[in-house]
C-alpha cells in the first residue's frame, strides 16, 4: 500500500540547499512540517535517521530514536515539529537520511524524509580558547630557553670577543727627530727586504 504524506524539514541555521556543513560537536535541530494527503487519520509516534556513505548508501552511524507526540493528524492536516540531534560522527561527508515513524489503522510505517549532503568538519580552533592559550605559552617557553640555551652556549662567548676595547685618551706616538722612523721588517716577504 503507497502511503501519501507530504514531509518537508529546514534545518535551524542553515542553508535550505542540498549540501550543509555542520561540526562534529554541533547540535542540529530539524523543523519538519508534515501533511497527510491520505483519506484516514495518521499518528506520528517518533524520529530518527543516520548518516550514510553518500557513495554507496552504506549506514556509518544512526540518529537515536525519539519518540514524538503520537501527533494525530487528520486527512489534510499539517503539523510542525521538531528533532533535536548531534552530529557526532568523524570528520567527512554524509548523507544526512532523517525519517519519520508513522500510524496508520493498526499499522506502523517508518518514512523517510529528503536526504542532504552533510560536510562533518571539526571546529574552529580560538586563539583565546583554554587549551590553545596552553600551548601558545608552552611554545614560547620552549622557544625561551632555546634561545637562552644558544646564548649560553655560543652567544655570550662570541659577543665578548667580538667587543673592542678603545681607549679614551689616545696613547700619543713619539716620533724620533734623528732619523727614519724604526720598522719591524720580519713579517715582510723576502724580496721587500732591503
Amino acid at each position: 500500500p503507497q502511503l501519501n504524506f507530504d514531509i518537508d524539514y529546514i534545518i535551524e541555521g542553515k542553508p535550505n540547499t542540498g549540501l550543509i556543513e555542520i561540526y562534529t560537536t554541533e547540535e542540529l535541530t530539524l523543523n519538519y512540517t508534515f501533511t497527510n494527503l491520505e483519506e484516514d487519520a495518521v499518528h506520528i509516534v517518533g524520529v530518527g535517521g543516520h548518516f550514510a556513505d553518500p557513495t554507496d548508501g552504506h549506514v556509518l552511524a544512526n540518529i537515536t530514536d525519539a519518540k514524538v507526540g503520537p501527533i494525530t493528524l487528520q486527512p489534510g492536516e499539517t503539523s510542525t515539529f521538531r528533532q533535536f540531534l548531534g552530529a557526532e560522527v568523524p570528520v567527512g561527508n554524509y548523507l544526512l537520511i532523517p525519517f519519520l515513524y508513522v500510524a496508520k489503522g493498526s499499522g506502523l510505517a517508518k518514512i523517510g524524509a529528503k536526504s542532504v549532503l552533510a560536510v562533518v568538519e571539526d571546529p574552529p580552533v580560538s586563539y583565546f580558547s583554554p587549551q590553545m592559550i596552553i600551548l601558545e605559552l608552552l611554545l614560547i617557553a620552549t622557544l625561551g630557553v632555546g634561545v637562552y640555551f644558544v646564548y649560553l652556549n655560543w652567544g655570550a662567548a662570541y659577543l665578548k670577543n667580538a667587543g673592542y676595547t678603545a681607549s679614551a685618551t689616545p696613547t700619543p706616538t713619539s716620533a724620533k727627530s734623528t732619523g727614519a722612523a724604526q720598522i719591524d721588517g720580519s713579517w715582510l716577504p723576502d724580496h721587500l727586504k732591503k
